[in-house]
């Protein structure tokens, strides 16, 4: 693994893998967001005395379950070869840094890897079940999709606010992070202290900060469901299975809404995390 150590260059190293565990994650969710339609008409399917749309939902549900067993414990092997690797790679190039630095490095990296194993695939979810919602709501009515729309663009314009701060609390977390060592090896109770204390400060900024986030994503979310609910009920031709899909997504929609500031936030993180593993 030559160059710097990126996200991109982990995946130009071990592009197979890499490749394969994002494809079971592609089937994974576009059979997991194909399950709330499957379930709507297979609601109508029972009122009308038709057992073949519930056949189709068993098997639907059946072939996930098999591939999410898969990608796990494919998943569990991949990335921790990839983890061996980097952080060999991380300590060949860092000797003459201090102990302290090369330690919470050495954690910072596993952080890259850790995001290619659990927020990509989250990402994978969110997009994907935003796609998914947006195709069928759209197929129910437009006022549905725009709606849908509507609630995206205030989200990332809602996140936009947020994420230099992110970026900057990110940064200085990891700089006190990068003390530890040495602060442990001056053997001083006040400055563990004085550090513990200095972590929990920026961990609770970090916190404050995804929590303002959340509720104002929340309250969007709140009016987009509040709307849906409404117009579902003038929807021709109004049936249970009709209205249980748009709820169902209406609420996966929300549900990415709230995965994708998780994702980009996570990135935000990592960004700071390349920088600093690969300076001197």
């Amino acid at each position: 693994m030559s160059g710097e150590l990126t996200i991109w260059q982990i995946m130009r190293t071990f592009p197979g893998k890499v490749a394969t565990t994002w494809l079971l994650v592609v089937v994974e969710n576009v059979l997991m967001a194909c399950l709330p339609l499957l379930m709507g008409q297979t609601i109508d399917g029972l009122l009308a005395e038709d057992t073949a749309p519930l056949l189709l939902l068993a098997g639907t549900f059946a072939l996930l379950v098999v591939i999410s067993v898969v990608r796990r414990i494919y998943d569990t092997r991949v990335y921790g070869t990839l983890k061996v690797e980097l952080g060999l790679r991380l300590l060949e190039r860092r000797q003459g840094l201090g102990v302290s630095v090369r330690s919470a490095r050495l954690d910072m990296s596993r952080e890259l890897v850790d995001f290619l194993e659990n927020e990509v695939p989250l990402l994978f979810t969110s997009v994907i079940q935003l796609l998914v919602s947006l195709i069928i709501l759209a197929g129910f009515a437009g006022q549905l999709a725009w709606a849908a729309v509507a609630l995206t663009l205030a989200m990332l314009a809602l996140y936009a606010c947020f994420h230099r701060r992110f970026y900057r609390l990110n940064g200085a977390l990891n700089a006190q992070q990068e003390r530890q060592v040495s602060v442990l090896q001056r053997a001083l109770p006040w400055q563990f202290h004085r550090h513990l204390k200095m972590l929990r400060r920026w961990e609770v900024k970090l916190s404050d900060s995804e929590a303002w986030l959340y509720g104002g994503i929340f309250l969007l979310a709140l009016v987009f469901i509040v709307h849906n609910l409404m117009a579902s009920v003038t929807i021709a031709p109004v049936t249970a299975g009709n209205i249980f899909s748009i709820v169902s997504y209406s609420w996966e929609f929300v549900e990415a809404m709230l995965g994708l500031p998780m994702a980009l936030q996570s990135w935000s993180r990592l960004r700071e995390i390349t920088q600093r593993i690969n300076s001197d």
